[in-house]
């Protein structure tokens, strides 16, 4: 932990006796969502965000992700990702198919 961090946890932890959360895990968790947002940006993005680290599946954390959006804790996430992408190209393939059929 640099001095910075260090000096903001010291600070919320006189204040408010959550110094751990106010400087550290908060600032971080924002970094981290900020980083997810850039994936959707509009209502009709998709996108897959995979959040690597243990920290994620701890209720500190948990509780601080975005509850609209589907969130799968998996030892095994490249599974699932590609479960996910094969499943968009079939229904790409369906609705290409419906298109050409309406037309």
């Amino acid at each position: 932990m640099n001095l910075e961090t260090q000096a903001l946890v010291n600070y919320y932890e006189k204040r408010f006796h959550k110094g751990w959360h106010y400087g550290y895990i908060y600032p971080a968790m924002n970094k981290a969502l900020q980083a997810a947002g850039r994936v959707i940006r509009t209502p009709t993005d998709e996108g897959i965000i995979v959040l690597l680290d243990n920290r994620y599946t701890h209720s500190t954390y948990k509780e601080l992700l975005t509850p609209h959006a589907h969130i799968c804790f998996d030892a095994q996430p490249f599974e699932n990702i590609k479960r996910v992408l094969e499943r968009k190209e079939c229904q790409k393939g369906v609705n290409a198919k419906k298109r050409r059929l309406h037309s």
